[in-house]
């Protein structure tokens, strides 16, 4: 699922070559990926990169390992190879990258990786400038400083934050204390990490409590990043004897939102114990003791709490190490009782200062499904998942002596069955999907018999099996009704979807994104990968079978520049077989914007607050963007189109979120925290 709504994502792909794929633990599924700027045009030559990303979260940091590199031939396109661990904190983005143009990437969630054989589509837009300068507290400027920018983009709606190699978003700063990022899509905005030798490190983002990437606009040359002086936090880890430990992992994770996450600082004790932290933000902090990843710690310890200053040292921190205890835990299946290889066991313990855990350990289980972890003595608590499990969490009290962990997971639902046509043959290649899709493993494709296995999601009132041979046109949508025998798919002809792409004034619109969704027991789920329109903004969706009484099908777009559609509720009545035309999908340019300032009950600017823009119900209607106010309490939004629009400031969860119903184009618009107000058209500046 993404976001707050109900909605996952299913892919259905054509037959291709067949190829038996169980994208198990460490399994390469290979991508074929196809770069395009607006037009639709191949780009030639074009570098594409595959990240890794593993979030660390006992080191406070994303650790990021380059898994490939390739460029694109003449036909815009390159094969890639990728392996993804879906138990971990793994995933992987694809990003690309050509001269005058934006970046564009492709986020692979690890619980739901596209089918081996996908086409992975990256659209590269018109590039633009993200310009600033670096000064101290004075007013200097600060040259050779290091800026990296972490972007987030609206545009591609279900996609995270890019994380492309570090010399792709990293500059340096020239002598006037100036930097200048130069391939900044247009809908995005983004944050950065800005260091410098005595400075603080600083996160744009670290005082807001929000996620990195929306505080700066696309476009902006006029940002001005102000480096503090550095804080010092110096001391010496002892164990139970309080003798020096050296070789002690340490972190400072400040108490703030999303900063405790990222916005961290590392250090390791010396051979006489001594540890020294260097380019520490002025803050209050929980000094943790860091157990590696997926190893076992050699020590562990309680938080301390530390307060840095800007400009001092904070002398004789101690902190205290030792043993703690070692938890055994064996983790079996709960219906056959036998031991799971590569399972995934975590234990984390509770703070003593802030919000977070003072300690956090991840490993896997061996071929007897038992895994070791050392952790601090006390109660902590525990997660254990596996591959077509599910999750299972507790807690369980550490002592000295080994703790006994024993953990039972249950079983996905499994179904499985052969895929055919009308003549019996087996439809060798076929992908076939849970609609609702389950957790993992809900879309495999068929090998060389037609035999598939996966999973499906229990708690649906309705679970359907999709299955689609675009290149014959042939498609199924079966109910699953009983797990204790195997289904049998027949493959029938099916429908073909056409239709077009315009704007208002009924120019073709070429390169959007076009996909199809299938409604089921109130999950969205899509019915396949994303098809770009051609040069005359039209576009074909194959293989769909004719919609039951229990689901039907919307259909979104998506185009650079446009403000997209969502969830089109389709009426297909023809027979199956034929083309259906939907006609033509009109998109509103996004040539419009809006800006205001968010207050408190007493009239006051409020700094730092997160604003969200959405259409008048919260939805459609507009695209969804994010941003922050500035030092004023303001924000401005660009690229939104014409109409109404709903303004949001803070999250949901928080007591005193506000809303406003506003028009594209007003001006000075007042968001009132814990208010909802209606913005009439006299009291905005137009």
């Amino acid at each position: 699922m993404h976001g707050l709504s109900r909605i996952a994502c299913v892919v259905v792909l054509a037959c291709l070559p067949a190829v038996t794929v169980s994208q198990s633990y460490g399994q390469k599924v290979a991508y074929k990926v196809r770069v395009v700027d607006i037009k639709g045009v191949p780009v030639v030559g074009a570098e594409v990169t595959v990240v890794g990303v593993v979030f660390d979260y006992a080191d406070g940091q994303v650790r990021k390992e380059l898994l490939a590199k390739k460029k694109t031939g003449a036909d815009g396109t390159t094969a890639i190879s990728v392996e993804l661990d879906i138990a971990t904190s793994k995933a992987a983005v694809v990003v690309a990258r050509s001269k005058s143009l934006a970046l564009g990437w492709h986020y692979l969630n690890r619980a739901s990786l596209p089918v081996d054989g996908t086409e992975l589509i990256i659209l590269l837009d018109k590039p633009c400038v993200l310009a600033g300068k670096v000064v101290d507290e004075g007013g200097k400027a600060v040259a050779g400083a290091r800026v990296r920018a972490e972007i987030a983009s609206s545009y591609l709606r279900y996609e995270h934050n890019i994380n492309a190699p570090e010399d792709w978003l990293t500059v340096k700063t020239d002598a006037g204390g100036r930097f200048r990022f130069e391939n900044i899509p247009p809908d995005a905005s983004a944050d950065f990490l800005v260091t410098a030798p005595g400075k603080a490190n600083t996160w744009t983002f670290m005082a807001t409590g929000n996620m990195p990437g929306y505080s700066y606009a696309a476009g902006r040359t006029d940002i001005q990043i102000i480096l503090p002086a550095e804080a010092r936090v110096r001391g010496c880890a002892v164990g139970p004897d309080s003798n020096p430990v050296s070789g002690v992992n340490l972190l400072l994770r400040p108490n703030k939102g999303v900063a405790n996450y990222c916005c961290t600082c590392r250090t390791v004790s010396d051979a006489d114990g001594q540890f020294l932290f260097e380019n520490v933000p002025a803050d209050a902090y929980s000094l943790q003791v860091v157990a590696p990843l997926e190893k076992m710690a050699e020590w562990v310890g309680k938080d301390v709490r530390v307060t840095a200053k800007a400009g001092q040292t904070t002398d004789n921190v101690v902190v205290r190490v030792n043993k703690g205890g070692v938890v055994e835990a064996i983790v079996r299946d709960r219906a056959t009782g036998r031991p799971i290889q590569n399972a995934y066991v975590s234990l984390s313990q509770d703070a003593n200062f802030g919000k977070q855990p003072c300690f956090f350990q991840a490993c896997r289980t061996g071929l007897n499904g038992k895994a070791q972890i050392r952790a601090p003595l006390g109660r902590c608590q525990f997660i254990a998942g596996a591959e077509r499990h599910m999750l299972f969490d507790g807690t369980v009290l550490v002592k000295e002596t080994p703790t006994p962990l024993r953990i039972e997971l249950e079983h996905y639902p499994e179904v499985s069955g052969t895929v055919r046509d009308e003549a019996g043959l087996a439809a060798a290649g076929v992908v076939v999907a849970t609609v609702p899709p389950g957790y993992a493993h809900t879309v495999v494709r068929a090998d060389d018999t037609g035999k598939f296995n996966l999973c499906w999601r229990e708690k649906s009132e309705k679970t359907y099996l999709f299955a689609k041979d675009e290149r014959h046109n042939l498609a199924a949508a079966v109910e699953v009704r009983e797990l204790s025998r195997p289904m049998n798919i027949v493959l029938k002809p099916a429908f073909r979807l056409v239709g077009r792409v315009t704007d208002p004034n009924g120019l073709r619109i070429p390169a959007a994104a076009v996909s199809l969704v299938i409604h089921c027991s109130n999950w969205l789920a899509s019915g396949g990968t994303k098809i770009l329109t051609d040069t005359n903004g039209c576009f074909e969706i194959p293989a769909v079978p004719p919609p039951q009484k229990d689901f039907n099908y919307c259909i979104n777009v998506d185009a650079a520049g446009y403000c997209p559609i969502e969830h089109k509720r389709i009426s297909v009545e023809e027979s199956p077989g034929k083309q259906v035309d939907l006609g033509t999908f009109v998109l509103q340019p996004l040539n419009m914007s809006i800006s205001g300032i968010v207050v408190d009950a007493k009239g006051k600017g409020v700094p730092n607050k997160s604003v969200h823009l959405s259409g008048p119900r919260g939805g459609e209607g507009q695209p969804q963007k994010h941003t922050i106010t500035d030092e004023k309490g303001e924000f401005y939004f660009h690229r939104v189109c014409k109409g109404p629009l709903r303004l949001q400031a803070g999250w949901g969860r928080e007591k005193d979120v506000g809303f406003v119903n506003a028009n594209a184009g007003d001006r000075d618009v007042k968001v009132i925290l814990g208010k909802r107000e209606v913005q009439r058209p006299d009291s905005a500046k137009r």
